[in-house]
């Protein structure tokens, strides 16, 4: 199907025009005068129908090759409405008998009529009938009107066309671009500046000075306003803020007079360009001897605490050695006395007065107090949170069946009760696991209200996510909880930083014996074993101390 011509059907006049142009693309086809009236009286019939029916026609004129190889003329008039015209309508039926060639679409109309025999539709012929077409001159005013019409519209439609490219292009830019009238008032942006801007620009009423002061531009507003107020071209470095996310990016900021020629009024093409990675560079490179003076000082300061580091790990280490020596001197002596004071009191006791008697058996709770300090002392040097332990799977049980046996006098004298609610595999060093669970067994015997025997329960349960977070545990590693509760006098919740604490004592040596170490040493090693300890407790009412601690899934077979 090549078209050779076409117009729109807007009025009658109109009905002229198809009809003539119908007869000169027929007369080109080289069709007969009766065939060229018989093919353009058709072609009016159908365009009068359709005009009374549609409001948006039009109608192309051309050739085409049928189905069955015939070369035909054609004329096809298109409109929305030709749906609705009834198929045994009188105009289409006369129409019809009138060509060789009739079909109807929903929305067109097609009519045919044959070419001589020996016709060619070739190439040239097309593209010379197109030209004939294009350069005839109107016969009529209408005509010619109508023309120049068609000519300003497609024109028009170019502009819109150019437009939308131009606007296109602005918009794919990575920078924005904006235009302002001589008050300051936003006359065009692309994209880039509206997303930017968001709806602050609309807020602002458009007036771009406003919505650049509401962005906390690093330059005075007025500064701008006055270069604004002149009528040369400017730049310069701003930062401004982005009211989405509050985050201030640096802009080169150019703005030109431009003279606008149709009003005749200045006005302003604006861009602001991203530099906020330039800048951030600059301001590296300009701080970099600061920051190369900077490091010479941290490397010396590294090299000073390396040193310190050092000097303080030899002075602990003297000082571990010391106390440990130290307190092995101090046991002796203190043993001495205690064995001294018994003898004393055993053989010549009965000689003593009560008040001698009473001052041998202070000088003996004395030395055995002392005793039992140089013991916590020693336990407590002898460990250290930073030290590196050696650490292998250990059931639950074992340890507590150790610790009955080391305070098996003690268990004795108070009738205590130790119950253990099932066992797990506990990942640890055996001493200091045995050595926690027997100071928690030990006060829970020792701080006991009068006449009642101590009851003391170990069970032990894993622990939900949030608890682990909660006490800062590695989420990676699996834990076990070890719950030791007992009914003893209990204490004060507002106590609870103090106890774990050194030489920290909640009652006085004449309520309870006792040297204040004991749990600070707990807390020692369960920071030795990367774990936690906490405590719940209320005067009468016993306490629960808690402790997380690593557990082996799958303990070894035995």
């Amino acid at each position: 199907m090549h078209v050779i011509t076409k117009l729109n059907l807007d009025n009658d006049l109109d009905l002229m025009l198809a009809h003539k142009r119908s007869m000169q693309v027929a007369e080109f086809a080289g069709l007969g005068l009766v065939h060229q009236t018989s093919f353009a009286t058709a072609v009016s019939e159908v365009c009068r129908l359709v005009l009374d029916k549609g409001s948006r026609s039009h109608m192309m004129l051309g050739f085409l090759k049928t189905p069955h190889g015939k070369n035909s003329v054609y004329a096809k008039i298109v409109d929305t409405s030709i749906g609705d015209i009834a198929r045994d309508n009188p105009n289409l039926g006369y129409a019809r008998r009138l060509v060789s060639g009739f079909s109807v679409d929903p929305d067109s109309i097609l009519l045919l009529f044959e070419m001589p025999v020996g016709s060619r539709l070739s190439r040239e012929y097309i593209i010379k009938g197109q030209k004939l077409f294009d350069e005839m001159p109107p016969v009529t005013p209408y005509e010619q009107a109508k023309q120049l019409n068609m000519q300003l519209q497609e024109m028009a439609n170019k502009l819109v066309e150019s437009e939308k490219r131009y606007q296109t292009l602005t918009d794919t830019i990575p920078l924005m671009m904006f235009t302002l009238n001589d008050q300051g008032r936003l006359l065009f942006a692309n994209e880039g500046f509206k997303l930017f801007a968001g709806s602050d620009i609309q807020n602002v009423g458009g007036n771009w000075i406003n919505w650049l002061s509401g962005c906390e531009p690093s330059v005075p507003v007025e500064q701008v306003r006055e270069q604004l107020s002149g009528n040369s071209e400017f730049s310069m470095e701003i930062s401004l803020t982005k009211k989405s996310n509050g985050e201030r990016i640096w802009h080169l900021l150019s703005m030109s007079p431009v003279l606008n020629s149709s009003t005749g009024l200045p006005e302003w093409a604006g861009f602001l360009v991203n530099i906020h990675a330039q800048k951030l560079v600059e301001e590296t490179l300009r701080d970099n001897a600061e920051l190369r003076d900077t490091k010479r000082v941290l490397q010396k300061r590294q090299i000073e605490l390396d040193a310190t580091i050092t000097d303080l790990n030899r002075k602990n280490q003297e000082l571990a050695r010391f106390a440990y020596v130290a307190s092995h001197d101090l046991q002796e002596p203190a043993r001495k006395m205690i064995v001294f004071s018994e003898m004393l009191n055993s053989r010549f006791g009965h000689l003593l007065p009560a008040d001698g008697t009473s001052l041998l058996n202070r000088v003996k709770s004395g030395s055995e107090r002392m005793v039992a300090v140089i013991r916590d002392l020693l336990d407590y040097s002898g460990i250290s949170a930073d030290q590196d332990i050696d650490v292998h799977p250990i059931e639950l049980l074992e340890i507590v069946d150790q610790v009955r046996e080391h305070l098996d006098k003690e268990i004795s004298e108070s009738n205590a009760e130790i119950q253990l609610r099932g066992s797990a595999t506990l990942v640890g060093n055996r001493r200091l696991l045995v050595l926690l669970f027997q100071n928690f067994v030990g006060n829970a015997i020792k701080f006991v209200r009068d006449g009642a025997a101590p009851r003391i329960q170990i069970t032990y349960s894993f622990p939900a996510a949030e608890v682990i977070d909660a006490n800062g545990l590695d989420q990676q590693t699996t834990w076990v909880q070890v719950d030791v509760s007992d009914n003893g006098i209990g204490f004060d919740e507002k106590h609870v930083d103090r106890i774990f604490q050194m030489f920290q004592r909640l009652h006085t040596q004449d309520q309870f014996k006792g040297t204040g170490i004991g749990l600070a040493i707990c807390k020692r090693i369960i920071e030795m074993h990367r774990g936690s300890i906490s405590v719940k407790s209320k005067i009468n009412q016993g306490s629960v101390f808690s402790v997380y601690l690593p557990y082996q899934i799958n303990p070894p077979l035995l």
